[in-house]
Formats: structure tokens, C-alpha cells, sequence
């Protein structure tokens, strides 16, 4: 790894790193990043709305979840409290703050994400009228997102066709 962490991506003796640098690669690659410029742009701009949820979620769930212990245990000299105290920890603020984060930034992140998709694509797809990365970006935000709530999407009906599109696609239905 060049960098020293996963993933990272191979081609031709090169180590190309960062998740989203392989993603915009292979869209590239595999002609799915748009039919022009505009498209591209536009595709970029789904994906980073998708990004900006996830992100989102990092800092309001997984970070309170897994910080607020060893903080404790660091900062104020607390170094005698155990594991079980970070795992009763991390459930009682995991479960709170994922309940938020799902009432309160999930619905207006996919909300911004559908208003989006809705005035640059058609057929089902989110850019366009062909399959995008924003596309596969969008089918995994919402698979992402139902793991903790199954009907996160349900009042989403621009986000179901897109992800009724992709799953469709013979292509990816095979890794799905």
C-alpha cells in the first residue's frame, strides 16, 4: 500500500489509493461516469451529496459511539475502567445517537440526495438516462442505511427506482 492503509487498487505496476480515487477511476474506466462533462459534474455532485451523509454518520454515530470511553479513560484518569465499561458505554450512546442520526440527518441527507437525482436523471437513473456511479453510490447509501433502519428509504420513491435500476442490471445482480 502506498500509503500504508486499504484499500488501494493496482494497475500496472502503479498503487493507486483512497476509495473514492478508485471509484472515480473505475466509473472512468467503464464509462460510467456520464455522457459528457455536464453528466460528469452532475454525477459528482450525487456522490458527494451521498458522501456528505456518510460522513455525516461517521461523526454522529461511530465516533460517539467508540471515542466517549477511552476519552474518559484518558482525560480524567480513568484508566482502571475496562472493557465492559466500554462496551456498556458505546451500546447506551450507540443506540441514542444512531436513533438521531436516522429521525434526523438520514431523512434530509436522502432527501437532498433524491432532489438531486430527480432534477438530473430519468428512467430510473439518477444522471442521465444511463447507469452512473452515482447510480451504485446511491444503492449503497440505502443498503448501508436499512441495516440499521429497513424502511430509511420508504418515503424515497426517486431512491427505490434507482435502486430497483441497478439491481436489475445483469452485470452487478450477480455481486448483489
Amino acid at each position: 500500500s502506498p500509503i500504508g492503509q486499504v484499500p488501494y487498487l493496482e494497475i500496472d505496476n502503479t498503487k493507486l489509493p483512497q476509495s473514492l480515487s478508485i471509484a472515480r477511476y473505475l466509473a472512468r474506466e467503464y464509462n460510467l461516469v456520464g455522457k459528457n462533462n455536464l453528466e460528469a459534474a452532475k454525477a459528482d455532485a450525487i456522490v458527494d451529496t451521498c458522501i456528505d451523509l456518510m460522513t455525516a454518520f461517521y461523526y454522529k454515530v461511530h465516533v460517539i459511539t467508540h471515542l466517549p470511553a477511552k476519552v474518559l479513560r484518558e482525560n480524567y484518569n480513568l484508566s482502571y475502567l475496562n472493557l465492559k465499561f466500554d462496551i456498556l458505554f458505546s451500546i447506551i450512546f450507540k443506540d441514542s445517537a444512531l436513533k438521531a442520526f436516522m429521525i434526523e440527518e438520514a431523512p434530509q441527507g436522502l432527501a437532498n440526495i433524491e432532489k438531486l437525482a430527480k432534477t438530473y436523471g430519468s428512467s430510473g437513473h439518477a444522471v442521465g438516462s444511463s447507469l452512473t456511479w452515482a447510480d451504485l453510490f446511491i444503492h449503497e447509501i440505502a443498503y448501508s442505511l436499512s441495516n440499521y433502519d429497513a424502511d430509511v428509504i420508504k418515503g424515497f420513491s426517486g431512491l427505490k427506482k434507482i435502486i430497483h435500476t441497478v439491481e436489475k442490471n445483469e452485470s452487478i445482480a450477480k455481486y448483489l
